[in-house]
């Protein structure tokens, strides 16, 4: 149970650091 909480939280982490650049450069990119 903890190594399922883990990937979960492994998984969040990534899919965040996927995001947020993505976001950062849209906002970047519409100036």
């Amino acid at each position: 149970m903890q190594v399922n909480l883990n990937k979960n939280t492994l998984m969040t982490a990534l899919l965040v650091l996927a995001l947020v650049p993505s976001s950062v450069f849209a906002k970047v990119n519409s100036l």
